[in-house]
C-alpha cells in the first residue's frame, strides 16, 4: 500500500488526489464516469468543484481507481478548542469483568 496524499480540510483536497490518480492511470473523466457507473460529466463536475462526492459516488470512484480511504488519528492536528473539550470529558465508569451485567455499579444504574 502506498500513500499518495493527504486530505486536510476540504473536499477539494480529496478531489485533487482522485484526479491525480485518474491522470496517473490515463483514464479520462468520461471513462471514469462509465467505469464507476456515474452519470455523464459527473467526474468533470466534481473536479471543477461544482459537486461534492457523496456517500454513494465516493466509494464507486475510489474502487474504480483502486484507491482506499484510510482515516488516521492525528492528535497534534486537533484544534486547541477541541482539545479543551476532549480533555474536559470524564472517563466512563469502569465495569469489572466479574460484575453482573445488570444492577447498580458505582452508583450508576446499568
Amino acid at each position: 500500500m502506498q500513500v499518495i496524499g493527504t486530505v486536510r480540510n476540504t473536499p477539494c483536497d480529496l478531489m485533487r488526489l482522485i484526479r491525480m490518480r485518474r491522470v496517473e492511470l490515463g483514464i479520462g473523466g468520461g471513462t471514469l464516469d462509465e467505469i464507476a457507473g456515474l452519470p455523464d460529466r459527473y467526474v468533470s463536475k466534481l473536479e471543477a468543484g461544482m459537486k461534492i462526492p457523496g456517500r454513494l459516488s465516493l466509494p464507486l470512484l475510489l474502487q474504480s481507481l483502486g484507491l482506499k480511504l484510510v482515516i488516521v488519528a492525528d492528535d497534534e492536528a486537533i484544534p486547541a478548542v477541541a482539545k479543551r473539550f476532549v480533555n474536559s470529558l470524564k472517563p466512563p465508569p469502569q465495569i469489572r469483568g466479574d460484575d453482573p451485567p445488570s444492577g447498580i455499579h458505582d452508583g450508576v444504574e446499568l
